[in-house]
């Protein structure tokens, strides 16, 4: 069964182990990167090819949490996107 890496105040140190997201950056990197006005950075979440589970739980800390606010755009799939919207 396929698990997130992303605790509410950023990656779980246990499961960053095993799962990791596929990035050329470290998570500073990033939220350093995206608040920038003359870069953009895109995450694209979909749901997982293996169990057709959403993305939804795993976006919760990066959509709430300024910390971890590492995109400039966010690509969503409907289904990901429908179950935050509730």
């Amino acid at each position: 069964m396929c698990s997130t890496a992303l605790q509410r105040q950023g990656p779980d140190e246990g499961e960053a182990e095993r799962l990791a997201a596929v990035t050329l950056y470290g998570l500073e990197d990033l939220v350093r990167v995206a608040g920038q006005k003359n870069k953009h950075v895109i995450l694209m979440a979909r749901q997982c090819a293996i169990c057709g589970r959403s993305r939804a739980q795993a976006l919760l800390p990066l959509l709430t949490n300024p910390q971890l606010r590492v995109f400039s755009s966010l690509v969503l799939d409907g289904v990901t996107a429908r179950e935050l919207l509730k």
